[in-house]
């Protein structure tokens, strides 16, 4: 079976929330956090599974699992309109 691209190693969870690996790890133990095995043993966490377990322990959305900010061009040739709206409003 072929890792999943959104799969988390809890080496890269802890990172991600600047965890100690073995908490990451007790959490899967105590089935706070769904996770299965890799036929070698190690634990995965689908993406969608951490953002469930960090919402429902009210913890902090990484970056990286968040949605990228939205981003607008605005195009005018009156320098006044876009400094109105720019990023300085």
């Amino acid at each position: 079976m072929a890792k999943k691209a959104k799969d988390l190693s809890t080496f890269a969870i802890a990172d991600m929330l600047h965890a100690d690996q073995g908490s990451v790890a007790n959490w899967i133990d105590q089935n706070l956090l769904k996770a299965h095995r890799t036929p070698g043993g190690h634990r995965r966490v689908a993406a969608e599974d951490l953002l469930r377990f960090l919402r429902e322990h009210k913890m902090p959305i990484p970056v990286e699992l968040g949605k990228p900010p939205s981003r607008v061009l605005i195009v005018d040739e009156a320098p006044v309109i876009t400094e109105l709206v720019g990023p300085g409003a």
